[in-house]
């Protein structure tokens, strides 16, 4: 899955030769932060409304004395590699270019999680439980092999580096509710179980969750 399949149709773009107050009343209007500013087809950067605000005796964006925060990326990059320069970024919308750096969309938080909810790792009903491991240990084909030994298959696996500590949180999804078994042959090797969420009630609950911000990010 790539940048440009998750690219945001609704949301508008500024062009350099645009005020700065109707850039303002745009943003107002679609309830954005951020916004891309373009110079015909060429992104210029992407303009906060924050900035805006605080601007005085400017009229036109092409008149701006502070510089666009410069961030895209190419239609052809992976999506976790683009959800990685969002997040890196002070904006809250992502550009996306072709290969002649000719703006194309944006990637809005709301596109991305649409997006993200078609991998199986998010569609697929299944049992989630979080280990913490210090990081000279960690083995994604042991863990793999434990769950395979039990009969399921691993969905996926997210780490996440244990601030202050030398040790991951490694959270794993696998295809079935019922991880007793799993578990149990974890907790044979000394694993650390932090975390489990394997009864069908609390995959409804996160469900549910996510449905709820879904309904939050269209409004």
């Amino acid at each position: 899955m790539i940048a440009k399949n998750a690219i945001e149709e609704s949301t508008p773009y500024l062009r350099i030769t645009d005020s700065v107050q109707f850039a303002v009343e745009l943003m107002e209007e679609f309830k954005q932060e951020h916004l891309p500013v373009l110079n015909g087809k060429e992104l210029v950067g992407v303009v906060s409304e924050q900035q805006l605000l605080d601007t005085v005796g400017v009229d036109l964006l092409s008149e701006l004395s502070f510089p666009l925060i410069k961030i895209a990326v190419k239609e052809h990059t992976h999506l976790f590699d683009a959800m990685k320069a969002g997040f890196e970024s002070r904006s809250s919308i992502l550009p996306v270019v072709n290969s002649e750096d000719n703006y194309i969309g944006l990637i809005s938080p709301r596109s991305l999680l649409i997006k993200l909810s078609e991998f199986n790792f998010a569609r697929e009903s299944g049992g989630i439980f979080v280990l913490e491991i210090p990081a000279h240990d960690y083995s994604l084909a042991e863990i793999s092999r434990i769950v395979e030994s039990n009969k399921a298959s691993v969905l996926s696996i997210a780490t996440t580096t244990i601030e202050g500590s030398a040790e991951l949180q490694v959270t794993v999804k696998v295809n079935t509710l019922d991880l007793t078994y799993i578990i149990a042959t974890l907790e044979r090797y000394n694993y650390t179980i932090s975390n489990i969420f394997h009864q069908a009630e609390q995959i409804d609950q996160l469900k549910d969750r996510y449905d709820a911000l879904m309904h939050y990010l269209n409004v």
